[in-house]
């Protein structure tokens, strides 16, 4: 006697996804979701090879982040495709599209990561990766393609973060 789908009813509308909504950046002030072995995981790394340093990591991480933001608000995602794994290209290229399907173009100035922390570390036989919260902040809004701000702002930054996951 429990509950069972016999029939599903569904309709499909086209509609082009919404770009230009202002909704504010939830989980920014949260606590970071850190794996308790984080650290020792990450110090057998860099033990591992010691060309590494922690400091290294977060200079790459900086140089990535602002490759992303100058390729994102130019809406070329060229200059990103080397920093990218393929899911991730494909990803970003269906928002680019989309933008540019709607005569948008999103833009990020001013871009600044405050902080990076650590979150996890795994490695196995083919791969190591590092999981970053990044801290950040920059201007963020959504020009129509004539230069009219449609949503965001051209003043007020917007602090936000990100789970970032390097591997090699």
């Amino acid at each position: 006697f429990d509950w069972s789908v016999v029939s599903v009813q569904a309709s499909r509308e086209s509609r082009q996804p919404a770009l230009t909504g202002n909704v504010e950046e939830q989980g920014t002030n949260l606590p970071t979701v850190r794996d308790p072995n984080a650290e020792a995981r990450m110090n057998a790394l860099l033990q591992k090879d010691p060309s590494q340093s922690w400091e290294q990591i977060k200079t790459r991480t900086n140089l990535i982040f602002q490759q992303f933001q100058m390729a994102w608000s130019a809406r070329d995602l060229a200059k990103m495709r080397p920093f990218m794994s393929d899911t991730l290209f494909n990803t970003q290229a269906y928002w680019v599209q989309a933008y540019l399907a709607q005569h948008l173009r999103n833009i990020t100035e001013n871009a600044a990561i405050s902080n990076i922390e650590l979150a996890k570390v795994t490695s196995d036989a083919y791969f190591d990766a590092i999981t970053l919260r990044v801290h950040a902040s920059s201007l963020d809004y959504t020009v129509d393609d004539a230069g009219k701000v449609v949503s965001g702002s051209r003043t007020k930054p917007r602090a936000y973060t990100e789970y970032w996951t390097l591997i090699r």
